[in-house]
């Protein structure tokens, strides 16, 4: 298996690629890892990958030129990869999904950085979106490392027993043996696991020392306020037009109110379309808020600076 991760953090990752499991799958040449820092695809002298948003708001957003030529670049030579975006948006990573992506020759992990990434990266190139869950990192190197972890421990000849894949946690996949690998993808195990309630001599769970303050918090479960969830709005960045993809109008209107409208109104419709399970959640709040409140966690766009309304980014800033 062929993997290419394009990190603009590359010595952060390499680290954990050469130690354990995957660096044993490296060594056996079981998997090649390539990184790439997609910065030596930016622009001008300063390799520029990321600018000020349209519209206004907090932090940079990574431009579409150099992912582009990166990933184009990357399949002439290799072929077309199974491109995955790690985002807040994606499918929530499971084993059954590690599984499915053990049966690839290419993988591709774009690991995102800053504010996010400009719409177009996600419009014009064919994506698998995963997301690890209801949090948010610094970037996607963490996650990508996770899911390759979960994959490659998957492939024929990586564990030191081809049977340890098949009966832990969350398993309903069983490995393939070398010639059935590839394209065919992974079975589901015959037998079911036996749960853990029908198990002989399973006494009830030892309570825990409840005489301890201490132990006693550290055992009630973390708050949650699942109602002031949902995802972010989609953000642009210089070029105004990318391969005939433009940047919405408002965005450049410096109209602020409807700025905030379009943002608002496109959040609600992104967490509609990829990730509804956050809407129904919101709906069922048992604090009785209604959708039309101003407390039903739609993103904010923070004040825009003062002195003007110039649509434009400012030059310069990119890191």
């Amino acid at each position: 298996m062929r993997i290419f991760i394009l990190t603009l953090f590359p010595t952060a990752v390499e680290a954990y690629l050469a130690a354990g499991i995957l660096g044993i799958a490296r060594r056996k040449r079981l998997i090649d890892v390539t990184l790439v820092n997609f910065r030596q695809y930016g622009r001008g002298r300063h390799r520029a990958v990321d600018d000020r948003p349209f519209g206004g708001g907090a932090g940079m957003v990574l431009k579409p030129e150099p992912v582009f030529d990166c990933i184009e670049q990357i399949e002439r030579e290799h072929g077309v990869c199974r491109r995955i975006l790690l985002c807040p948006g994606g499918t929530t990573f499971r084993q059954a999904t590690a599984g499915h992506l053990a049966s690839e020759e290419r993988l591709l992990f774009l690991c995102g950085r800053y504010e996010g990434f400009d719409e177009r990266i996600r419009q014009g190139l064919e994506w698998t979106e995963i997301s690890l869950g209801d949090f948010v990192l610094c970037g996607g190197e963490l996650a990508a490392l996770a899911v390759i972890e979960a994959t490659v421990r998957l492939l024929p000849g990586v564990l030191g027993d081809a049977a340890s894949p098949e009966e832990e946690s969350f398993s309903t996949w069983e490995p393939l043996s070398v010639e059935a690998s590839g394209s065919a993808g992974r079975r589901a195990a015959k037998e079911p696991r036996i749960p853990p309630e029908t198990q002989l001599n399973a006494g009830p769970p030892l309570p825990l020392p409840r005489e301890d303050p201490l132990l006693a918090r550290a055992a009630e479960p973390l708050p949650l306020d699942e109602s002031e969830t949902g995802l972010e709005y989609p953000q642009y960045t210089r070029p105004r037009v990318f391969r005939d993809m433009e940047v919405p109008a408002v965005l450049l209107s410096g109209d602020h109110q409807a700025i905030r409208t379009w943002r608002r109104k496109e959040a609600r419709d992104r967490t509609a379309r990829t990730r509804p399970d956050l809407l129904h959640r919101r709906s069922n709040d048992p604090s009785g808020r209604s959708k039309g409140t101003a407390r039903t966690g739609e993103p904010r766009e923070p004040d825009p600076p003062s002195g003007g309304t110039n649509p434009t980014p400012p030059s310069g800033g990119a890191t």
